[in-house]
């Protein structure tokens, strides 16, 4: 399933760039994120509980940086499982940002995300459907933290 998006922030390219990068700035700005652990410098540990349809589910993901070019590229890799539902998950996501002035950052993000088991089995567009609004979640909350700091 390939998940890809994009949003404008009135920031410049550095600092959201030093957003992202700082687990402990961004983590709280993914949905439903319980908890951000640093293993090192490339390497997380996240734990995120969300709703999908009339389920919660909660997801031990690793998330491990596999190619970046700062400040404006960055490729991840992120496998997990969910024990309630006995899921998996694998997401390769990739995390561009533009300059498009001074003060404006373009984000855009493209993610092809695997779900395995029980999951896997629920229909593509509802979970799609939800990691839509996840991403404009995410987009929010990361511009009001950028925006709010001038």
């Amino acid at each position: 399933m390939l998940i890809e998006e994009k949003f404008t922030v009135k920031a410049p390219r550095e600092k959201v760039w030093a957003f992202l990068m700082n687990p402990d700035a961004s983590g709280p700005c993914v949905p439903g994120c319980e908890k951000v652990e640093i293993i090192d410098d490339k390497t997380y540990r996240v734990t995120v509980k969300v709703k999908i349809a009339f389920i919660s589910v909660t997801f031990n993901m690793d998330v491990q940086i596999t190619e970046m070019n700062p400040p404006s590229h960055l490729e991840t890799l992120a496998t997990g499982q969910e024990k309630s539902m006995t899921s998996n998950i694998k997401a390769k996501n990739v995390l561009d940002l533009t300059t498009l002035s001074e003060s404006e950052t373009e984000v855009s993000y493209r993610s092809e995300v695997s779900l395995f088991g029980k999951l896997g089995t629920m229909g593509q567009s509802v979970v799609k459907g939800k990691a839509k609004q996840l991403g404009k979640e995410f987009a929010e909350a990361v511009k009001i933290r950028l925006e709010g700091q001038a």
